[in-house]
């Protein structure tokens, strides 16, 4: 399940920065979604709070607020996985 949530987490953001290209909402609100869930799991609280948020401003059409989002995503992604990939590269 970590292994998954490490890959998956980058894969949801480049699926919410196309949906941005592509001026696509809804798959950006079920990315979002998708990643506030799988953050929860995982106890990360900040990145599922923000996906909260990013789901909630797609839904609302409000995609530039969206963008002005992502390095904040970026982030939090980053700060979620970095201590599972050590901890997951520690136990192999």
């Amino acid at each position: 399940m970590v292994s998954a949530f490490i890959t998956e987490a980058p894969r949801l953001l480049a699926v919410i920065r196309s949906g941005l290209d592509e001026a696509d909402a809804k798959s950006i609100a079920l990315a979002a979604h998708s990643l506030k869930g799988s953050a929860g799991y995982f106890g990360a609280d900040e990145l599922q709070a923000l996906c909260k948020e990013i789901e909630a401003l797609a839904d609302a059409g409000t995609l530039d607020s969206v963008r002005s989002r992502l390095p904040d995503l970026q982030l939090a992604i980053d700060a979620a996985i970095a201590p599972l990939q050590q901890a997951n590269h520690v136990g192999s």
